[in-house]
């Protein structure tokens, strides 16, 4: 679906006419606008996969099967925590990947444009579900994932002339990643059976 959108970004540019079509004359454009809109793809993605494997078992009564296992309460998280992580930075970066060699070897064939990644996502993830957490619900975190994610891709096609929005923009969510995360050990500690 991404590699839908790059060709439909890149036809634009091809097609031009209009003054609207300046805005995909560069890769660099149309790769801003791609990694917006992959990157909110993957924040929902990730926060769905949060909310599955922690909200649900921490809500219902899988909470007892959970804390019958010989196994810390914190080691248990971090392991569903690293499990979600890397399935979702791997997956977002092999289909990136993927997407990116399709694009360039057709690029090569039929130029379309005349000019010559993240852990963002799962930072998003980490926030909604601790959103989710909250109220124990799975809609609360998919509703706030893509909210976050819509406000942060907002910022970032914006940023065709300067990579500082999205820095500080990365910062300040993998602050707030930490502080959730954190926040969420402590409560799974603390809970009783």
């Amino acid at each position: 679906m991404i590699l839908g959108f790059l060709y439909t970004f890149a036809l634009i540019a091809y097609a031009g006419g209009e003054v609207d079509a300046i805005e995909f004359s560069t890769y660099e454009n149309i790769w801003t606008l791609i990694n917006a809109l992959q990157t909110v793809a993957y924040a929902v993605l990730i926060s769905v996969m949060f909310s599955t494997f922690i909200i649900k078992e921490y809500a219902g009564k899988l909470n007892l099967l959970l804390f019958t296992y010989p196994v810390d309460k914190s080691t248990l998280l971090k392991a569903k925590v690293l499990l979600v992580a890397f399935s979702g930075i791997g997956g977002m970066l092999l289909g990136s990947a993927l997407i990116f060699f399709i694009f360039f070897i057709t690029k090569r064939i039929f130029p379309l444009v005349p000019d010559t990644f993240s852990v963002y996502a799962l930072c998003v993830g980490i926030v909604a579900t601790k959103i989710g957490f909250i109220k124990m619900s799975v809609q609360t975190t998919i509703v706030s994932a893509i909210i976050i994610a819509s406000c942060s891709a907002n910022v970032i096609s914006t940023m065709s002339y300067t990579n500082f929005p999205f820095l500080f923009l990365w910062g300040i969510m993998a602050i707030i990643s930490i502080i959730s995360y954190c926040n969420i050990v402590h409560k799974t500690i603390r809970m009783d059976i």
